[in-house]
């Protein structure tokens, strides 16, 4: 296993992997399939671009990328010391293997050599107990629900608000 910083070169693994998060869990994330799928690969070379406020991480297993995840920072001088994971699938193949672990703890490493970051925070479904369970063992804490956070057109659906507090943060 093999856990670093994607970059453009990682682009159609990403775009492939991303597409699939999109079929197979459609609700746990506010976009569409049937968007993203007609976004030009340009779109998807700029999501890979990594500096202090944005980078998304990648897992991958026999040079297959398998696992993902995007960290973005607030940018607001009174909310910076908090940023986001965002956009997480690991492949269904791949569950269970530690590399979902691998690739939370790279952020927590990145995230904690960010000059003045206190909080990593995220948003999952509710009714998504093996997510939560999972964040729950990486040392994520549920601090609130958001009702009705996602509307796919039929359903609603309740997010849980949890965070990540950076052990190092007398920065």
């Amino acid at each position: 296993m093999v856990v670093r910083l994607l970059n453009k070169n990682d682009v159609i693994e990403f775009r492939d992997l991303r597409l699939l998060s999109l079929q197979t869990v459609a609700q746990a994330f506010a976009s569409l399939y049937e968007i993203e799928i007609n976004y030009p690969l340009s779109k998807f070379e700029k999501r890979l671009e990594s500096n202090e406020l944005k980078f998304t991480i990648g897992g991958f297993e026999d040079d297959k990328l398998v696992c993902v995840l995007t960290f973005y920072r607030e940018t607001v001088k009174k909310l910076n010391h908090k940023g986001n994971l965002v956009a997480m699938y690991c492949h269904p193949d791949y569950r269970s293997t530690g590399i979902a672990s691998r690739v939370v703890n790279k952020l927590i490493q990145l995230g904690s050599e960010l000059n003045e970051l206190k909080f990593i925070d995220l948003s999952v479904l509710s009714n998504n107990n093996r997510a939560i369970e999972f964040y729950k063992k990486m040392g994520f804490q549920k601090y609130a629900t958001e009702p009705k956070a996602i509307f796919d057109g039929v359903s609603y659906y309740d997010e849980d608000m949890m965070r990540y507090e950076l052990v190092n943060t007398d920065r």
